[in-house]
């Protein structure tokens, strides 16, 4: 038999086990990562990032997971006194979840480290049909200005290039890190990235990332970390596009003949 105290527990865990279900999963974007930085670019002619002259920017990245499209995601970076500003969609396929971003309009590098350096922190608001949430980015603790990596170089226009690249001089820069990207010369999409040690000065792309006939800017990337997070960082890029060769008809004949030829072998085994 039950009691009335016991009836009013039940009938208190079966409500909440009601709200429970009916809430969804997601209440509201869910921040994965935030960064804010000092983000140099060397001269180059990249879909994307071209600029004639060095370019010195702060940045602001906001990543997040969301139920809904991108399309229906709003993020506004904003600071006390300061106007508001929308952050942008980058689609490429290297972010696993959505990655919104924004680059400053450029500084002199006095201004930018100035501007880095400036408080109080900025803060943001990211909201989908689900709701919102809001808080501020991590502040810059030492901006530098990194210098660039140069001459970077491809090996071939096979499919499994090797790419190079010459560091500067390091000694009293915190370089955590090297980031390699490939980015399609066709779209303007980064399809490729890599982390490297620091003082890495090439890496062997693997089969399968770069597609025949289609023209790829490589960029190197020196990263400082505090904490974890992205600080400091300068952006190197391959002076021309360098274009996979598709193979000859020849070729693809005798690739195909060794496939069958493979295949029956593996066949005939199996039959004997």
């Amino acid at each position: 038999m039950i009691t009335l105290q016991g009836r009013m527990v039940l009938t208190t865990v079966l409500l909440a086990s009601a709200v429970a279900l009916s809430t969804p999963a997601l209440a509201a974007p869910v921040i994965t990562n935030l960064f804010y930085y000092t983000d140099r670019y060397a001269p180059n002619s990249v879909p994307n990032f071209a600029t004639a002259v060095v370019g010195n920017h702060a940045q602001w990245d906001v990543q997040l997971i969301s139920s809904d499209p991108a399309s229906a995601v709003n993020v506004i970076a904003t600071r006390p006194g300061g106007i508001q500003f929308n952050l942008f969609f980058q689609g490429s396929p290297i972010f696993a979840n959505y990655l919104f971003s924004r680059r400053s309009v450029p500084f002199s590098e006095p201004g930018l480290l100035a501007f880095a350096a400036s408080s109080p922190p900025w803060s943001f608001v990211a909201t989908d049909t689900s709701g919102s949430i809001s808080g501020f980015f991590p502040t810059i603790p030492d901006p530098e200005l990194l210098p660039f990596a140069s001459d970077v170089q491809v090996s071939d226009h096979g499919a499994t290039p090797t790419i190079t690249w010459s560091l500067p001089n390091l000694s009293g820069y915190d370089i955590d890190r090297i980031r390699l990207r490939a980015i399609d010369a066709g779209s303007g999409a980064q399809i490729f990235q890599t982390n490297l040690v620091a003082a890495a000065t090439s890496f062997t792309l693997p089969e399968g990332v770069l597609l025949a006939g289609h023209s790829y800017f490589y960029r190197v990337i020196l990263e400082d970390l505090n904490n974890g997070l992205l600080e400091n960082r300068s952006n190197a890029f391959s002076v021309a596009a360098t274009k996979v060769a598709v193979p000859e008809p020849g070729t693809l004949g005798l690739i195909t003949v060794t496939l069958l030829a493979g295949a029956l072998g593996i066949r005939r085994r199996r039959l004997r």
